[in-house]
């Protein structure tokens, strides 16, 4: 489920833009320059594949306590990247629209095609970038157990099928997305997950004695639901469940969920896009 949802709304973010940028291109009689912006975003998508792969190859070099250090460090970053782009986006996904076609045509007047596949490239490059980050720190907690390794990337692959898809529909005009509703909706489940991270990661850095625990457990819900049970596991992968957390990280879990709903909640809504 994180997986999915992480791809299909990074994905469906920049099919969007992509969209953006083409139908402006052709209401304005400029489709001739359609080929740069793909260019651009082939440019973006083989670098935002060699970042995973770094980062990747990465992790796998490292063992015990660097280890445990990148992923913690990995989840804290996603956390608080994810964070931003939460609700940077509820902030300004109203104006999105205005503010691409006001870039399309800087580079249209500056005459270089290239400036088109230079826009095209920087947008989709920070999609894909976040989607690497966010993807890697949900990878340290959701693939502890070999069995999950094929579901999490299936899950990923799922995702960005499904954006490619709706941005193709969205585009023809053969769909209408509520776009109010996706954002506010996908925003509060991912800062679930983003407290998740967050309790992961301190968890990690708390393994190797970089952050201490104040307390080492508050509390053994085993009996309820074990840490080795499918629903530990799938609870550990989504929301960072322990069974016997330290006070750090149900401080850190439930202080994040209640500022992170807070802040998103009232910022204000995306009004159009």
């Amino acid at each position: 489920m994180y997986s999915f949802l992480i791809t299909f709304r990074e994905g469906l973010e920049a099919a969007l833009i992509l969209g953006i940028v083409l139908a402006y291109l052709a209401r304005t009689g400029n489709r001739g320059y359609a080929g740069h912006v793909w260019l651009g975003a082939g440019a973006a998508v083989v670098a935002t594949l060699a970042a995973g792969v770094a980062a990747g190859l990465t992790a796998r070099s490292l063992s015990g306590a660097a280890l445990e250090v990148f992923e913690g460090g990995a989840m804290l970053l996603a956390a608080a990247v994810l964070t931003y782009v939460i609700i940077w986006m509820k902030r300004q996904a109203w104006n999105i629209r205005e503010r691409l076609h006001g870039q399309v045509e800087t580079a249209l007047k500056s005459g270089s095609r290239l400036a088109l596949a230079a826009l095209s490239f920087t947008v989709i490059v920070r999609e894909g970038i976040e989607t690497v980050l966010f993807l890697q720190a949900g990878a340290a907690t959701a693939l502890a157990a070999p069995s999950s390794v094929h579901w999490y990337w299936a899950g990923a692959a799922a995702g960005l099928l499904a954006a490619v898809l709706l941005g193709v529909l969205a585009y023809s005009g053969s769909a209408r997305l509520p776009l109010r509703a996706f954002f506010n909706v996908t925003g509060v489940l991912l800062i679930f997950f983003a407290a998740g991270m967050i309790a992961n990661g301190l968890h990690a850095l708390q393994e190797v004695g970089l952050v201490p625990p104040l307390v080492e457990h508050v509390w053994d819900t085993n009996w309820l639901v074990s840490d080795y049970s499918f629903a530990g596991q799938l609870l550990a992968a989504l929301l960072g469940y322990d069974a016997k957390p330290s006070l750090v990280q149900a401080l850190s879990f439930f202080g994040y969920l209640a500022v992170g709903l807070a802040l998103f909640l009232r910022a204000p809504d995306v009004r159009r896009a």
